[in-house]
Order: structure tokens, then sequence, then C-alpha cells
């Protein structure tokens, strides 16, 4: 089963696939973050219930295994539920993700530390993982180079000639996707 959040990666002939899409605040994503730095600690929250709501779909789909495709925000989600659930994960693949712990920005002071960094448990989830990053993504090298750091065995690739949107300004980076996927 291949969920995909924030792009749309169609790979129907190779996998079942749902097209996820969370309710409430976060559905924002990063407008929101941008509009109201308050509204960070109520993403966070957010993401951790998108988390459990993707748990939640995954029992009632019964599959034992997700590959995960999150873009942006959905990176996010994605490492949450990663960290959360790492025996469900069969793959999991980061489009110009957003950053993994909340307190990467000065407005994340928001979140409580406990609660802010899922990087830990992902240090020790044993997924094949795939990050992809814009060259000239406006989010900060940094960014996917934690992804690269933490997740063990993970590979980064930077995608010539893209910004944050890689999906729908580079769409060659689809052949190296699909590899990732058929691997």
């Amino acid at each position: 089963m291949l969920i995909a959040f924030g792009c749309a990666v169609l790979f129907a002939a190779l996998y079942a696939l749902a097209m996820y899409s969370t309710a409430g605040p976060a559905a924002l994503g990063a407008v929101a973050v941008t509009l109201a730095v308050a509204l960070v600690a109520v993403l966070h929250g957010q993401t951790l219930r998108d988390a459990a709501d993707l748990e939640a779909i995954r029992r009632v789909l019964r599959a034992d295994k997700l590959i995960l495709v999150g873009r942006s925000w959905g990176g996010s989600l994605t490492a949450r539920y990663l960290a959360a659930h790492p025996r469900h994960v069969a793959k999991a693949v980061f489009v110009s993700p957003g950053a993994l712990r909340e307190g990467a920005y000065p407005a994340h002071a928001l979140v409580p530390d406990d609660e802010a960094d899922p990087r830990p448990a992902l240090r020790s989830a044993k997924v094949p993982a795939l990050i992809l990053r814009g060259e000239c993504d406006y989010l900060k090298p940094e960014v996917a180079e934690d992804y690269r750091r933490t997740l063990p065995g993970s590979t980064l690739v930077a995608v010539a000639g893209a910004g944050h949107s890689i999906t729908t300004e580079q769409p060659e980076y689809l052949p190296l996707l699909r590899d990732f996927l058929l691997s």
C-alpha cells in the first residue's frame, strides 16, 4: 500500500494507492505557519493527530506495511508516523521535507521539548528512505541534511533545476522515485 500526501505520485499500476488529505488546521500546512506563529503549537498537535489518523487508516485497510511519500509538510508527517510506527513502514520518501524537529525555528519554542524531536526514534528505524531536495528549495539545505543524518542508510538526492515544488518543476525525478520504490 502506497500512501502519498502532499504530492500527486500516481503509481496505481504498481501499488494500491491511497491519497491522504489531513483534516483541520494542518490542511493549511506551511501557509498557516507563515500567517501566524501561534499556529505552530496547533500544527504540532495536528501532526501528532494526523500520524494517529494515518495509523487508524492503516488498520482499517489491513495493510501490514505502508510505503509513505510525503512532500513538504507531508514529509514531516511521514517522519512522525515513521517514528511512532516503524514496523509498519516498508519505505519512506521525503520530497522537499519540512523540518524534522519542531525546534528548528524560533517559533517552535511553543512546543514542549519532549514532543518536539522525533529524531531519537528515527535513528533506530531500519527503513529504506529517499530524501529529495530541489537545489533551489527555499528551505535551507540543512533541513534535508538533518533527515539524511538521522535516518540510517537514507539517500539524499539534490534535484537540479527544482525549488520546493519538485513534483511540478522537475517531473524527471519520477524515474528516480520509481527505481527506489521498486528496489
